[in-house]
């Protein structure tokens, strides 16, 4: 399965498989129904740049992780120095959207300019 934004939407591709045909079949999700889905357990987190946050996360490795943000921020994962880019399509709009599932034990959320990012986030288990 592969995930991507477009437009404030989030697209899934899935392999379908029918009749020994396979074909590809699109899921469209607006970020609407992922915030519904996480409100109970969305954190809310202001940074002012240049600055580096180090999030706690829970004692067993995390497996979800959803991110929301107003201005560009770089996510890095495990202790790592290389990161991923997150930014929204204006500056101050809160669409920059990541998401990723998998096993990871830290979270630095960096803000290299002079900028303040407001983000969302969840961590699911």
């Amino acid at each position: 399965m592969a995930i991507f934004t477009l437009n404030n939407r989030i697209m899934l591709y899935e392999d379908e498989v029918a009749s020994n045909q396979p074909k590809k079949k699109l899921l469209d999700y607006t970020l609407d129904i992922y915030r519904e889905i996480t409100s109970k357990n969305d954190q809310d987190i202001t940074l002012t740049g240049p600055t580096a946050k180090v999030i706690e996360l829970p004692a067993s490795p995390s497996t979800l992780l959803y991110i929301l943000t107003d201005n560009e921020i770089e996510l890095r994962f495990n202790g790592s120095l290389d990161g991923i880019l997150v930014a929204p399509s204006v500056a101050g709009t809160k669409d920059g959207f990541f998401m990723k599932s998998g096993s990871f034990t830290s979270l630095t959320i960096v803000v290299e300019e002079d900028v303040v990012a407001n983000c969302t986030y969840f961590l699911g288990a």
